[in-house]
């Protein structure tokens, strides 16, 4: 069933738990964080068909920027969290992707990726706590700016 479905009839109940820290994501919360994510994406000017990176550690937020850009009708990867700088630019420029989401835990190879995907227009990381460096953007800070009702 998907997911609005859910986040309408059973908001408080569980849709992400995360075994390792215990964290735990609502239906009615990934699905109003989904649709915030979907209005950023298409604000950004990304339309259907466009693509965005995801590189970050195991994290709940990883399949909430999944979830806002299929809402977008948006392509996306996900880069394995391992990999060097040159790996990750690869992907990212292959894939030709817009926008790149990562974590904060990732920002020592993250520093490295502006330089070498010129084609990145915006770079968002998760846990920066407020504390993103241009260009970088708080992911939190710029999510919630935005509507938590489906995009049209």
């Amino acid at each position: 069933m998907y997911a609005a479905r859910h986040a309408e009839a059973h908001p408080a109940k569980p849709a992400i738990v995360m075994a390792a820290s215990g964290e735990v994501i609502t239906f009615g919360e990934y699905e109003s964080t989904a649709n915030q994510v979907a209005h950023l994406l298409r604000d950004t000017g990304m339309h259907r068909g466009d693509h965005l990176a995801i590189f970050m550690d195991n994290d709940p937020h990883m399949l909430i920027c999944e979830a806002g850009a299929e809402r977008s009708g948006l392509y996306y990867t996900c880069v394995n969290s391992s990999l060097s700088a040159e790996e990750v630019a690869y992907i990212v420029n292959d894939s030709e992707a817009r926008v790149v989401v990562s974590s904060a835990s990732k920002v020592e190879v993250l520093s490295l990726l502006p330089d070498l995907c010129p084609g990145v227009e915006r770079w968002l990381i998760v846990g920066a706590s407020g504390h993103a460096a241009s260009p970088f953007e708080d992911w939190q800070e710029a999510v919630a700016q935005y509507a938590t009702v489906p995009i049209s």
